[in-house]
């Protein structure tokens, strides 16, 4: 990214044109499919829940009572030491070995009660797994888990940015939004809100890009990502037949961005959108 004037006038244009309607989409089907997988995912998360929270009920009453069991075979010993009867060695090892096996049962229901909760945790695990990939598949953003985001500020920027160079763009939105969140007055946090918007321009999806985009300029009016921006938004209406909005950015970016490489190609483009059929835009 390079430094250029931000002027007023810049970003009052591009706050203008950039407000004609920029919405998050997906298709239909991958709205539905996605719905519907969760659903799933829900359904068998809460049944897995259910069954463990009705074995460990059962496993609770079953030591509540095996404690009472304890407690009254304590009571039945003390009274025969107490009244010493003959069979006091009979009734006092009788006691250790229902000790023993009450102790027994005890670990048994431990270990149980231990295997169900790992056996939730790597279910739900999985689910969540599999929720993620149907998540990137549908270009939607990924949550991000301990361990996921660099501690270094610059590491963090990097693996971003990989991320979409990587063509995981979902990711790569996580970890943009979740560096702006950290550092939003770092010098980069205008760079990762412009790449934000890019990764929905990889996608194909022109106006959640326009939407984000927005924000570099409304956010950022003294950043150095103003003419890449302008430049870009200048594509994304093209790409939605707004020819009008599409000229308004990029002139926006030859009138006030004197400094920018991207003067020329904005020129260029304007002379396209010129020789453009008028068929071709919608407005």
């Amino acid at each position: 990214m390079r430094h250029g004037p931000a002027r007023l006038a810049t970003v009052g244009l591009a706050l203008g044109l950039a407000s004609s309607g920029c919405f998050l989409w997906t298709s239909a089907s991958e709205g539905e499919a996605l719905r519907q997988r969760t659903q799933e995912a829900e359904r068998r998360l809460a049944a897995l829940e259910k069954r463990i929270e009705e074995d460990r009920s059962a496993l609770v009453a079953e030591l509540r009572e095996r404690s009472a069991e304890l407690s009254a075979l304590v009571d039945r010993a003390t009274q025969v030491v107490t009244r010493n009867s003959a069979d006091v060695t009979v009734e006092v090892q009788q006691l250790r070995e229902r000790l023993d096996a009450l102790e027994g049962r005890i670990a048994e229901v431990r270990h149980a009660t231990d295997s169900q909760r790992s056996e939730w945790q790597a279910a739900r695990a999985e689910i969540e797994a599999r929720i993620d990939q149907v998540a990137i598949k549908a270009g939607l953003d990924v949550p991000l888990r301990p361990g996921d985001v660099p501690e270094s500020r610059t590491d963090h920027y990097a693996a971003a940015y990989r991320a979409y160079q990587g063509a995981a763009r979902g990711r790569a939105r996580a970890l943009f939004r979740e560096y702006i969140r950290r550092y939003p007055r770092d010098d980069n946090a205008d760079n990762a809100q412009y790449w934000i918007g890019m990764t929905y321009v990889a996608q194909e999806r022109p106006a959640a890009a326009l939407a984000e985009f927005r924000r570099v300029l409304s956010e950022y009016p003294s950043g150095d990502a103003l003419d890449e921006t302008l430049f870009e938004m200048g594509e994304a209406f093209l790409r939605m037949r707004a020819c009008t909005d599409a000229r308004a950015a990029w002139q926006g970016l030859v009138d006030n961005q004197p400094d920018s490489p991207l003067r020329d190609r904005a020129r260029n483009r304007l002379r396209e959108l010129q020789r453009m059929p008028r068929g071709q835009c919608a407005s």
